[in-house]
């Protein structure tokens, strides 16, 4: 009767959380506890009912990794470890489909703090966040819901081991995780391991040796033996077979869980989903004492609940049968962090944590040009006004983006009050700006494209604003000049430059005069060198023209400045813009008032197109400093955007660019697409600019930014980024965004800002023709308006002719 007696207790006790029964009630994870071989509870039902916590006291936590988080077996079980301390169960969830999957924990809300800095502390490179939207809450609760799922146990004994980590390997979840992202959108799978510390009265390290230590006198000495020895157990030290399983399972450093382990496909379909059985496959990785794990389907739990109880049994957490005993280390197995870099490199939709958020809370302030998402949270990236004024450099492969940063960096200026210059030598982008300039601000906007056939701007960038320096301003068209044409020397730079000089005493001259002027021994060429020593206040040009000119250079010497010139004055309608001497475009009203310029260059040479744009820029930094005799506060901000820049600097110039739109307070813009389009000095003079914004780049590009962004970003990164994707260094600190959408276009006509260039600072081609015509009464009487001029001339090739080289 004793063997008997003990048999019964025996089987109750290592059957408990190895039992397929489903209780009509919720029960605690822990099934009833006795000390075995003492305590009598035969009478007493395994599973302890437990009155549900209310939905509304349990929170989901999302876990976030981050690709450079050190994830190892020790870290998770650690984690697990400082659990045991924690008043509620919590579950470890991996959830989603093809278009999302997420780890996340769900745990009491009094648990939640404790639980959130004890992760902190361990995985100090990744996140936890509250879950505002959770896969597994989101579910439609309509009738046609089904879940299929299937519910994990052991067979006992309970004391047996669980397959350990040292088994895995490797993280065991790669296979469910690239099973979940093979579900359909309008489903969602999902495992749950459902875990809670034993209670610490209850010693289930002293059941655990002792069913140990019987299972192995059983085997050694038979069933006759159970009787005699059971309440005189000898220690379990002594049985030297059992003493490494009684290591590993009873372990005094590892507490003991209960676990309830679920997994299952949430579906609008009346029949099992194939997915389902490729999200189950995963559990095959665990054994119990050496036989798989068994499980309970839906089909059991539909004799007792409907769909939607199911999955509010999921939702909350709750179990219908108690859960199998496991300690620390087999646990781990089930409820464990893996290295993000895994899931990047198959390319699996769980998103890892930004290595590269916005930490520096200035960046949350002024030039608002993207987002950066860090664990779920939307944070904007701004480039704050003392940083922006050092200049901002754009790089990116075409098509990547960096025109809509550029347009949306435009718009927001705009919109704040200051004046800006858009200069676009491919056009597709300043035509994107026409339309989104708001109604408000279009009278106040210059549509400048010295191509329109039928317009003429009326720009003369030999013309003077006040206070500008005759000297600088040569030099900036010489530099123009230098950057777009081969075969430059001195002699030719010092002729152009002399040239320019002179001429700028002269009211009303343009660069046709200039062309003129080296034209030795023509009359135009003696007329305007006559003048020009009459009216020249600077005594070496004046010699230049009087003496220099005509005793150091012969004709033939002069070709070089005559071949380049005509390039301008017979480039169609540009030579028209070039040779007329009205100004209507000030670049220096343009920055007071705070006008916006839109620079069309596409509809023009390459040649051409290069030197208006360096004239432009240059021209307008000129202007800028010109503004020194402007208080600083009264100063309007004014910026610079320059898409491929590189068609517009020269080379030598580039450095003093910077300096010089920083020293006079104009927001610069430089955006192109590789370094090789600038010379090494270019390219250290743009690792001086106060904000770097990088798209897509080729290898070499990739990895020079990765040295200059302090090494925070591995260059293979860099040539992996998607569209709109940008990396940006602002000031010192480096963050990864997505660029802010396409700005949409304005309502209303933009037409309107055609219409307004035309009447204010544009001629008709004709008109413009006949003014040509009078040229030379500009210096016999007093300048007249063009579009005064009646008088028919046209404009021949053979008045621009010239002797090749």
């Amino acid at each position: 009767m004793a063997a008997k007696k003990l048999m019964s207790l025996l089987s109750m006790e290592i059957a408990k959380g190895c039992s397929p029964k489903i209780e009509v009630e919720p029960v605690r994870l822990e099934p009833c506890y006795a000390l075995f071989g003492v305590e009598d509870n035969t009478e007493q039902s395994t599973a302890i009912p437990e009155v549900p916590i209310v939905s509304g006291e349990w929170i989901r936590l999302r876990i976030w990794v981050s690709p450079e988080q050190k994830c190892d077996w020790n870290r998770s079980e650690i984690l697990l470890k400082s659990m045991a301390s924690l008043t509620h169960r919590v579950a470890f969830e991996i959830s989603g489909n093809m278009q999302s999957i997420t780890i996340g924990l769900l745990v009491h809300k009094a648990d939640a703090y404790v639980l959130s800095t004890i992760f902190r502390g361990l995985f100090e490179c990744s996140e936890v966040t509250v879950d505002r939207e959770p896969l597994l809450e989101c579910v439609d609760r309509g009738r046609d819901t089904r879940i299929y799922l299937a519910d994990y146990y052991p067979d006992p004994p309970y004391s047996h081991l669980l397959t350990s980590y040292e088994e895995l390997n490797s993280p065991t979840f790669m296979s469910l995780i690239q099973a979940l992202s093979q579900i359909p959108a309008s489903d969602i799978g999902f495992y749950q391991c459902v875990f809670q510390p034993v209670t610490a009265t209850n010693d289930w390290h002293r059941n655990v040796k002792r069913l140990l230590d019987l299972e192995y006198e059983i085997n050694l000495h038979g069933l006759y033996s159970l009787g005699r020895r059971i309440m005189q157990q000898a220690p379990s030290g002594d049985l030297r077979s059992m003493a490494s399983d009684v290591e590993m399972k009873a372990h005094n450093d590892r507490p003991f869980f209960n676990v309830a382990a679920r997994i299952g496909v949430i579906t609008g379909k009346p029949h099992p989903p194939p997915t389902l059985l490729a999200v189950m496959a995963f559990m095959n990785l665990y054994q119990h004492g050496g036989r798989p794990l068994r499980h309970v389907g839906d089909r059991e739990y539909r004799k007792a609940f409907t769909d939607l109880d199911m999955l509010r049994m999921i939702q909350r957490g709750t179990v219908y049968r108690p859960g199998f005993l496991v300690n620390s280390r087999e646990l781990v197995g089930l409820a464990h962090l893996f290295h993000a870099k895994l899931v990047e490199q198959r390319r699996l939709p769980l998103a890892a944590l930004e290595t590269l958020p916005v930490r520096d809370q200035s960046l949350h302030s002024g030039t608002y040009i993207g987002d950066s998402r860090y664990a779920g949270e939307k944070q904007r990236v701004c480039i704050p006004e003392d940083i922006r004024s050092r200049s901002t450099h754009i790089l990116s492969a075409a098509g990547m983006g960096k025109s809509t940063v550029l347009l949306n960096m435009l718009r927001q200026d705009i919109e704040e009050g200051g004046g800006a210059v858009f200069i676009d030598i491919h056009g597709d982008a300043v035509k994107q700006a026409l339309t989104i300039i708001p109604d408000e601000l279009r009278h106040r906007t210059i549509y400048f494209n010295p191509g329109d056939p039928d317009w003429v701007p009326l720009w003369n960038p030999l013309t003077l604003d006040a206070g500008e320096n005759i000297y600088r301003r040569a030099d900036d068209i010489v530099g123009a000049l230098r950057r777009v044409f081969s075969d430059w020397g001195d002699r030719l730079e010092h002729v152009i430059r002399n040239g320019l000089i002179g001429l700028s005493y002269l009211k009303h001259a343009s660069l046709l005069d200039l062309y003129c002027l080296v034209r030795q021994g023509s009359s135009e060429s003696e007329e305007l060198r006559r003048m020009i020593v009459e009216a020249a206040q600077d005594e070496p040009v004046k010699k230049f023209w009087q003496h220099d000119f005509l005793k150091d250079y012969r004709k033939t010497d002069l070709q070089a400045p005559k071949h380049k010139l005509s390039k301008l004055v017979s480039a169609g309608n540009v030579s028209l813009m070039l040779s007329q001497s009205e100004n209507r475009i000030s670049f220096r009203r343009i920055m007071d008032e705070g006008m916006i310029l839109l620079v069309d260059l596409s509809s023009v040479g390459n040649d051409a197109g290069e030197i208006l744009g360096a004239f432009m820029l240059s021209l307008f930094l000129n202007a800028a400093m010109s503004r020194s005799d402007t208080p600083i506060e009264q100063r309007k901000r004014f910026s610079i955007f320059a898409d491929e820049a590189h068609r517009f600097v020269a080379a030598n110039a580039l450095e003093n660019i910077i300096v010089q739109a920083r020293k006079f307070g104009i927001n610069l813009c430089l955006a192109h697409q590789y370094l090789s389009q600038f010379g090494t000095r270019q390219v250290d003079a743009l690792s001086t600019a106060g904000t770097t914004i990088l798209g897509k780049a080729d290898k070499r590009d990739s990895q020079f930014f990765a040295k200059d962004m302090q090494d925070l970003v591995d260059p293979k990164d860099i040539m992996k980024l998607e569209k709109y994707e940008m990396i940006v260094r602002i000031g010192k600190e480096v963050v990864r965004m997505e660029t802010r959408p396409p700005p949409e276009a304005e309502s209303g006509d933009w037409r309107a800002i055609l219409e307004n260039t035309h009447q204010n600072y544009c001629m008709p081609v004709d008109a413009v023709r006949k003014g040509l015509a009078r040229r030379s009464e500009r210096w016999n009487s007093p300048f007249r308006d063009l579009s005064a001029d009646e008088m028919g001339w046209s404009f021949t090739e053979e008045d621009l002719a010239y002797e090749e080289f």
